[in-house]
């Protein structure tokens, strides 16, 4: 499953693993959900490959995890005890993202490769929904010939949504490659970074799962993926992007509703009641301003969902 042109020499090379849980997409109709999926992408000049695997039982990979880390009794030296477990996948739907890592002797840059991740991921997530990749549960290096865990995440359990999809149709893969190219293609460095930071934090925002969490590090994507704008500046975004006035703005597109949500967290310490609902509010709201930001053809994809589900506001 890994590309053989990665690596000329495959003793000296290594690919960063990562595995997602994918729902609610029963092993057999695999084929059916993810018949249009686009599965090689290239973010920062990284290739990535995803592969969507039915998983039988028996699969098994190794992670190490640390234990206590403590101060030895006699010496006062650093302990960090670890242990080798077994993870045992049970049959099921999974997402695989690929990455070159160590290439030909040439050390990977971690931080690197798990932010291009992260970016793809948030991308992906976008368009298809969280559903799609549910939860990270197995994240790892792994050379050709012999694998080594790096670390793995996740204890907390995201319920089930119909508003986090899965929404695998064949034009959401076209507009995530269009996402990444774009984004590979700016020429504004700076504009590059703070587009790639506000991923970043949407991703953290969509994997977190405390409410006030969430809605902290998507307000910041928001924030970020507008180059710090005042709340009227992302308003005559909004205009711009829907061809529209303000109040239609602050009424249909329930704006003022999302400022007061911004007003009552940042300024009142009011705890939003931040159900799955008004998280996609958020995360086509990001989506909404993204595109816009490079100057991407608008799909209103904010103004759809609105009128598409009533009561996506109800407490």
């Amino acid at each position: 499953m890994v590309p053989k042109e990665w690596f000329e020499d495959q003793d000296t090379s290594s690919f960063w693993l990562r595995i997602y849980t994918t729902l609610p997409v029963p092993q057999n109709r695999i084929d059916e959900y993810f018949k249009d999926a686009i599965c090689t992408y290239e973010v920062n000049s990284q290739p990535i490959k995803l592969a969507i695997l039915g998983l039988y039982e028996g699969f098994e990979l190794f992670e190490v995890k640390n234990g206590v880390i403590h101060i030895h009794h006699e010496d006062g030296k650093m302990v960090i005890p670890v242990k080798l477990d077994k993870i045992s996948f049970p049959r099921s739907s999974y997402i695989f993202f690929f990455a070159p890592y160590d290439i030909d002797g040439h050390e990977g840059d971690e931080n690197q490769t798990k932010a291009n991740l992260d970016q793809l991921e948030a991308i992906l997530s976008t368009y298809l929904g969280s559903n799609t990749l549910h939860s990270l549960i197995y994240e790892g290096v792994h050379r050709l010939t012999e694998s080594c865990q790096w670390h793995n995440h996740g204890q907390a359990v995201q319920v089930l949504n119909r508003c986090d999809g899965p929404f695998l149709f064949k034009n959401n893969w076209e507009n995530c490659v269009e996402l990444t190219s774009t984004i590979n293609a700016l020429a504004d460095q700076e504009k590059k970074k703070r587009i790639e930071l506000s991923l970043q934090y949407y991703q953290k925002g969509k994997n977190i799962f405390r409410s006030e969490e969430k809605f902290f590090f998507y307000w910041t994507a928001v924030t970020i993926v507008t180059a710090d704008a005042t709340t009227m500046e992302i308003n005559k975004n909004l205009q711009n992007i829907y061809s529209q006035g303000r109040s239609f703005v602050e009424n249909d597109l329930a704006w003022l509703w999302a400022v007061g949500c911004r007003n009552d967290f940042f300024k009142r310490g009011v705890r939003p009641n931040f159900h799955a609902n008004r998280e996609r509010y958020f995360q086509l709201l990001f989506l909404d301003l993204l595109r816009h930001e490079l100057e991407l053809a608008a799909q209103g994809h904010l103004l759809s969902y609105i009128q598409n589900c009533p009561g996506w506001n109800n407490h």
